[in-house]
């Protein structure tokens, strides 16, 4: 399944085919490793979530040993000219989430992208001796 494509810029890469989680099926895994119905996962992921955002209102950041940082970070502020009249518009400072992955959290996906690689290679090698 995996195949050397070249890449935006000319350069090699190798395309992989991973399945992407959506949210009903994270709450349909989390559901089944509690032992709940989906409809109490969903509550507690949203719960989590709220959670989140209440923290961020009154700091800077929320620590999740093992997970990871979530953390506020101002976004640029400043002067846009409008092209059309040339009124100048000033941009308020704002604030974006930024999510920094602990180490890990890191690993572990490292981990197992490496054997779903090594797993694909291995199939497209008994794929190719047939």
């Amino acid at each position: 399944m995996a195949k050397e494509t070249t890449g935006k810029f000319g350069g090699k890469r190798e395309e992989t085919h991973f399945k992407t989680r959506t949210d009903i099926g994270l709450i349909h895994n989390l559901a089944s490793k509690m032992g709940v119905p989906p409809e109490d996962a969903l509550y507690f992921i949203n719960l989590v979530c709220e959670s989140i955002i209440d923290i961020l209102k009154e700091q800077t950041f929320v620590n999740i040993r093992s997970f990871g940082i979530f953390k506020l970070q101002p976004t640029k502020r400043g002067k846009y000219r409008k092209s059309f009249d040339g009124k100048l518009i000033n941009i308020p400072l704002r604030y974006a989430v930024r999510f920094l992955a602990s180490g890990k959290l890191k690993s572990k996906t490292n981990e197992r992208i490496q054997e779903n690689l090594d797993d694909l290679r291995n199939g497209d090698n008994e794929e190719d001796k047939k």
